[in-house]
């Protein structure tokens, strides 16, 4: 009886990948959430029946390496920390009336992410195939490629050039991975994706995220630092943090700003179970922009994303 054959992993994303994507401009957005917030900071909202919390915004990074950022940089950050303040205000987060006086420093970190594939990764691969052709060539009289021989380390690496271009090619696949953890990371997507790469088989749960992994993704990410505890003992407290992020491919960053912005409503200063998908119609959601205060950027806290994480849910 013959062992059952299994399409390797990479072979199943990449075509449950092509089925996920489509040509065609979806009707609706759907944007990714990601909310975190340190335990102390939902016992006590607990504890104050969710009362009223002042903050002032601070500009925190500016992610550009995308197709799109010079667009996205004619977006003014004073209209994206506006927008943000109407959906802040559902969960009882409020414009601080007297600056000195705010309960949280929001660092709000915009702009788009792009992963960028290596343009010499299919060379290096053929180059490598070639290697490894030379290698079998070379093998003992009575040896196979598929047999139990293995031959010395040397012997198996006697071309210099052939040695060079597999570790060429394995250098470009890292390289790539890297980067893609570091996107995953900043979006949020960074926990749930290693929860399904740790499973025996690839899962539409995996496929979906690394094919948003793959697009241009607008992005926006909230810091709330605890304001009083910054300025008048200069330590940095993080209460929570919520990261949001959308296919930029049928929609520009200022309209973005607008649906990444209410779908984050439900879940600044809260726990999200995971990374978690809103849904939206295109032109669905208008904002209403009121006036508020932006700390300069030098006064904030400068925090590089990926963030550190707080001890508890943060």
């Amino acid at each position: 009886m013959n062992n059952p054959s299994y399409l390797p992993r990479f072979c199943v994303i990449a075509l449950l990948g092509m089925l996920i994507l489509s040509p065609t401009l979806d009707a609706k957005v759907r944007v990714a959430v990601k909310a975190r917030s340190s335990n102390a900071f939902l016992e006590q909202r607990e504890l104050d029946h969710n009362q009223p919390l002042s903050y002032v915004f601070a500009q925190g990074d500016f992610f550009g390496n995308s197709t799109r950022s010079d667009r996205i940089k004619q977006v003014d950050f004073l209209e994206i920390a506006e927008t943000l303040s109407e959906s802040l205000a559902a969960q009882n987060f409020l414009p601080a009336q007297d600056q000195a006086a705010a309960d949280m420093l929001l660092v709000v970190h915009w702009g788009a992410v792009e992963k960028f594939e290596d343009p010499n990764r299919d060379f290096a691969l053929q180059q490598a195939y070639e290697g490894i052709a030379e290698m079998n060539q070379n093998l003992p009289p009575g040896a196979s490629p598929n047999s139990s021989y293995t031959p010395p380390y040397s012997d198996m690496y006697s071309s210099d050039q052939a040695r060079f271009d597999s570790l060429k090619y394995n250098n470009s696949l890292q390289s790539e991975r890297m980067q893609e953890n570091q996107i995953a990371e900043i979006l949020g997507f960074d926990d749930d994706l290693a929860k399904e790469r740790a499973k025996p088989f690839a899962t539409t749960d995996e496929v979906r995220m690394l094919t948003q992994l793959q697009q241009e993704r607008y992005l926006i990410v909230v810091m709330a630092w605890d304001f009083q505890e910054l300025s008048k003992n200069n330590k940095k407290r993080l209460l929570w943090t919520t990261r949001i992020s959308m296919k930029a491919l049928g929609s520009s960053y200022k309209d973005a700003v607008l649906l990444m912005s209410k779908a984050g409503e439900a879940y600044y200063g809260n726990v999200s179970e995971g990374l978690e998908t809103k849904v939206y119609k295109r032109d669905e959601y208008k904002i209403e922009l009121g006036d508020l205060e932006v700390v300069e950027s030098g006064e904030a806290v400068q925090e590089t994303l990926p963030a550190k994480r707080a001890k508890g849910r943060n």
